[in-house]
């Protein structure tokens, strides 16, 4: 393997785990402001990379040519490498969008939230609490009564929801909730999301079933 090769593979290795990082920072609900941060940084770490990767290969692509061939390829746009070079800045422009989406997302106005206590409360009064970690969080323990709705499943739920009824969601820390949550609302329901998630609902001591 090139030595230019290696160190772009340890890069693109370098901002994978910088992802895992974010990923992890966004579950623990960490302060938006640092997952704002990292998420430009990575950002602008991916845009380096493939710029360095169209600029290499189009080079080599070209210095095999013979030159009058190769300076007609450049003007005709061409190039051998021109179909990957599209594919790269199409998930350049793709990193640009989800970053710009997280972003909106973050600066968006709270969505209404409750105590573990107060979702209880509410819950025993006839409040639907729905959970939408994924199945195994859910067999580690959930909260009694409660129903299993994976986030990524919950948008095709939503004509099945009641309307008449308070909605509260709840994760493990309270930000996939959040956007259960807004996305409910979006759908015309009434919704709630349960801060803190069962990290807090445990720390409240209020019941839990396994």
């Amino acid at each position: 393997m090139r030595e230019h090769d290696k160190a772009l593979r340890d890069r693109l290795a370098r901002a994978e785990g910088q992802l895992r990082g974010i990923a992890r920072m966004i579950e623990e609900g960490r302060d938006c402001d640092d997952i704002v941060t990292q998420l430009l940084a990575v950002r602008t770490a991916i845009e380096r990379i493939a710029t360095e990767v169209i600029s290499t290969h189009i080079d080599e692509c070209l210095v095999r040519m013979p030159p009058d061939e190769a300076r007609a390829t450049i003007a005709r746009d061409q190039h051998p490498c021109a179909s990957g070079v599209r594919r790269v800045d199409t998930i350049v422009n793709g990193v640009k969008e989800d970053a710009m989406d997280w972003l909106t997302h973050l600066i968006k106005p709270a969505v209404p939230s409750l105590t573990p206590a107060e979702a209880h409360r509410l819950q025993r009064a006839g409040a639907l609490l729905i959970d939408v970690r994924e199945p195994d969080e859910w067999r580690g323990g959930h909260a009694p009564g409660a129903k299993l709705i994976p986030l990524g499943q919950l948008a095709a739920k939503f004509p099945a929801l009641p309307r008449d009824r308070e909605i509260l969601f709840i994760c493990r820390s309270g930000n996939r909730s959040a956007r259960a949550t807004d996305a409910a609302r979006e759908a015309g329901l009434r919704a709630s999301n349960v801060s803190g998630g069962m990290i807090a609902w445990a720390q409240a001591k209020l019941p839990i079933e396994r």
